[in-house]
């Protein structure tokens, strides 16, 4: 069921990545899995022939790790935030793949004196995403929360940020998601801190989504058939720099550095399902996984993508490309 699509792409960790057609799209992060040194490369792996190809030379990428990223348009790479090698900013990148431009951007609104940095993007349709989790200095995070609307245009590059009236608690290296209930959807996050693993919120009654619904049926019914013969009901520890992706009622989360030991430890390479229907967590009899954080996750077609993130307590980190499809 986990396919290697390729094993030759960029090593790298904290990262970004989205999908926008056919091709994955990466940006970022760090070589090593304990370095703070950005890198600003950036490639895209075509997910039906299976070739990379490097956009590195094209002047204007940014250097950047722990950032967040959506698409546009089926067109444009939008980058959030992150840690630039000496700072957490919150501005915005865009890359054009129709012209393999970057584009001029700017953004207003946040809080003088916060950046980003291991935080999440959610995609609410409208040209409008939800930013939650920031690092900040204290009085500048009891002023202002922790959760943010941005609106913007990658068409004139503008960008505005303001409060979002959403409670959350403060959150680093977690996920952000909708998932779909018996009324509309949920909005859950999960993992970031050590001692709640998720919080859910009310959610829309529906969600612009850039998958098929065929698409997302076919992944749910795969992964229905996979907790149906799960007898282990537990719920996962508290992780962070994990993934996750929504799939209907259920949410699939992978690997992740687990909290509650008090040292370094190895990334996870469990897969685990949350079902919105019974709200019970499954983990999923996948033999042959990886040991994976940091790594960046999406859906093409009726599979999951995972690359890159690293590989061990040490720092290794991956450039593997590898399918969860049944």
């Amino acid at each position: 069921m986990l396919t290697l699509l390729s094993d030759s792409g960029p090593a790298v960790s904290n990262h970004t990545g989205c999908i926008i057609g056919d091709y994955l799209y990466i940006h970022g992060g760090v070589k090593h899995g304990r370095s703070a040194e950005t890198v600003n490369h950036l490639s895209r792996f075509h997910l039906v022939s299976l070739q990379w190809e490097d956009l590195s030379t094209i002047p204007g990428s940014p250097y950047l790790s722990h950032h967040a990223s959506m698409q546009q348009d089926d067109r444009y790479l939008i980058l959030i935030g992150g840690w630039n090698g000496n700072a957490r900013i919150s501005h915005v990148f865009i890359f054009d793949t129709s012209t393999f431009k970057w584009l001029t951007a700017t953004s207003t609104g946040f809080p003088i004196g916060a950046g980003l940095s291991s935080h999440s993007c959610l995609p609410i349709g409208n040209n409008n995403a939800i930013i939650i989790g920031r690092e900040g200095g204290l009085r500048t995070q009891r002023r202002y929360g922790n959760s943010f609307h941005l609106h913007g245009n990658a068409g004139n590059g503008k960008f505005t940020y303001s409060e979002y009236p959403l409670a959350v608690s403060s959150r680093s290296g977690h996920s952000c998601d909708f998932i779909k209930v018996n009324r509309g959807y949920r909005l859950m996050l999960i993992g970031g801190r050590g001692d709640r693993l998720s919080e859910q919120f009310s959610g829309p009654s529906s969600v612009t989504s850039s998958h098929t619904s065929s698409d997302i049926t076919t992944l749910e019914r795969g992964l229905r058939k996979l907790i149906d013969n799960s007898t282990n009901q537990q719920t996962p520890r508290c992780m962070k720099h994990h993934i996750a992706v929504s799939c209907g009622t259920l949410l699939v989360l992978h690997g992740g550095e687990p909290f509650g030991t008090g040292v370094r430890t190895e990334p996870s390479s469990n897969w685990w399902v949350y079902n919105a229907s019974n709200s019970k967590w499954y983990q999923l009899p996948i033999s042959d996984s990886v040991t994976r954080q940091g790594h960046v996750a999406g859906i093409h077609g009726n599979r999951i993508v995972i690359h890159g993130g690293t590989t061990n307590s040490h720092g290794k980190v991956s450039g593997e490309v590898y399918c969860l499809e049944f």
